[in-house]
């Protein structure tokens, strides 16, 4: 069995979104909730989290993108972007409906650009 190297989290970024985003990057395969016959991985929690968090935002007024959460995976940053009634994840440079991520921090948060090349910044999620 491969040993998993800890990576210390700096404390602001310590609460329990972060916590379940990391285990479901580091540990896809394993347990992450047990009722004895009904086991759902960590990969199948963070699908449904996902899902569950689109279906939400579908029922919310459109407002423009919003951080659902900053994780790390594969070590690289991500950030959990809701936009058009959806929940991506995706790294800097790549696309989150009609925006552009320009830059993800886990203190400031995420900088987008719209098509028209506009920026702004979305905060991290409270904690």
């Amino acid at each position: 069995m491969a040993t998993q190297r800890l990576i210390p989290m700096r404390e602001p970024t310590r609460n329990l979104a972060c916590g379940f985003w990391r285990s479901a990057d580091r540990f896809a395969d394993r347990p992450a909730l047990d009722f004895g016959q009904c086991v759902v991985s960590y990969a199948q929690l963070r699908e449904l989290a996902c899902s569950l968090a689109a279906t939400l935002d579908k029922h919310q007024p459109p407002e423009g993108p919003r951080l659902v959460g900053i994780l790390r995976q594969g070590g690289a940053l991500k950030a959990a972007i809701s936009v058009d009634g959806e929940v991506v994840v995706v790294r800097a440079g790549e696309r989150a409906g009609a925006y552009t991520v320009l830059a993800i921090d886990e203190d400031d948060g995420v900088r987008l650009s719209d098509a028209s090349g506009a920026a702004l910044t979305l905060a991290p999620p409270q904690q």
